[in-house]
């Protein structure tokens, strides 16, 4: 898949985006939920990065705290991030499949599909 951005066609690979002249830029995605308490020192080390990601989006999964007014602040600071609020599901809180209530993957690829991608690597 390709798009063009700014007179860039950029494609997207595995969760990087790999502009014309070759040149991988990082896409983050991180599921959150109840990190009040930490987000902000996690955000000040993303923008204190020497070489930072493309973008970084982060999926705010129904915070009881103030996890999301957090973000949502350093939102308007930090152009490379893009923070998604997620609603609670009933059906899938209620479902007996373990695997489908587990928040963390469903956060996880609701940035993904966010970003305009589906599968992700890991890298070491």
């Amino acid at each position: 898949m390709s798009s063009s951005t700014g007179g860039r066609r950029l494609a997207r690979h595995a969760g990087r985006i790999v502009t014309d002249a070759g040149q991988q830029r990082l896409l983050i995605v991180s599921p959150v939920r109840n990190e009040a308490a930490h987000i902000e020192r996690v955000i000040e080390g993303i923008a204190a990065q020497t070489v930072k990601p493309a973008r970084w989006i982060v999926v705010d999964d129904a915070s009881t705290d103030d996890t999301l007014s957090l973000l949502r602040a350093h939102e308007r600071e930090l152009d490379i991030l893009t923070v998604i609020a997620r609603r609670p599901s009933a059906d899938l809180d209620r479902s007996a499949d373990r695997l489908a209530r587990a928040a963390a993957p469903r956060a996880f690829n609701a940035g993904l599909a966010h970003a305009g991608t589906s599968r992700a690597t890991a890298t070491s």
